[in-house]
């Protein structure tokens, strides 16, 4: 998605017109105001799910029609699935010479049909990244909370990144690199927004202890450090001691 959002700027700043109606992404989570942009700039319709594999236990999950935004199939005639703590845990039934036991996928699932109980392969959705958590100020903030945040009150953020820090007294404090086409995001909203939407924070800490603990970085597009490997951006940095 971080890419596809960078080749839909090329197009927008050299007036290429493209009409795509459908995209597969994978890689990644597509972030709501990455969908409107490319809807904005391709026409884009339809966002669905390229599949889901890992290198070590093949193909994992797929989508068919029917599957809204985040609903998924297993595979089960190559995989075997858990849920651990949440987490999708995956067993391959095909590897036999390096087998592959319970995999940690990373991604955190709920099931929709009871896989027990269903005649073809069991359907479920995808929740988000467990590792898509930060533990600061004695809270927990996950990374769907703070899209909500964010939605709520900007539409042209591309891309971000929370860089976790330290004070000289040893404070935690919260940078928001944030690369956006126009409009600046507002620091006092965005307090706010992290207030109403991160449940943890609002039963924990009023919004002056919240505006003065973050700071934003307003990028320009691209601007964000890419893992060379991959193109990704990492969500998360966490530079405390």
């Amino acid at each position: 998605p971080s890419l596809m959002v960078e080749y839909a700027q090329y197009c927008e700043e050299n007036d290429i017109k493209l009409n795509i109606q459908t995209i597969y992404f994978a890689g990644e989570h597509l972030h709501n105001h990455a969908k409107e942009y490319l809807s904005k700039v391709w026409n884009t319709q339809n966002f669905c799910s390229a599949g889901y594999a890992s290198v070590d236990a093949g193909l994992i999950w797929y989508q068919t029609p029917d599957c809204k935004y985040g609903e998924h199939y297993l595979l089960s005639k190559y995989v075997l699935m858990e849920i651990i703590d949440g987490e999708a845990v995956v067993t391959s039934r095909f590897r036999r010479a390096m087998p592959v036991i319970r995999y940690k996928t990373g991604d955190e699932i709920e099931w929709i049909a009871d896989p027990s109980s269903t005649d073809g392969d069991p359907k479920f959705r995808l929740k988000g990244r467990i590792d898509g958590q930060l533990n600061i100020w004695s809270c927990k903030i996950n990374q769907r909370e703070l899209d909500h945040a964010i939605d709520s009150i900007a539409k042209d953020i591309l891309n971000y990144q929370l860089v976790l820090d330290q004070d000289d007294k040893g404070q935690d404090k919260l940078t928001i690199n944030i690369e956006e086409n126009s409009t600046q995001l507002d620091l006092q909203q965005l307090a706010h927004a992290i207030k109403v939407h991160c449940h943890d924070i609002n039963k924990t800490l009023e919004e002056s202890f919240i505006s003065q603990h973050i700071k934003i970085n307003h990028l320009k597009p691209g601007e964000i450090e890419r893992v060379k490997r991959t193109g990704k951006i990492k969500t998360f940095l966490d530079n405390r001691k």
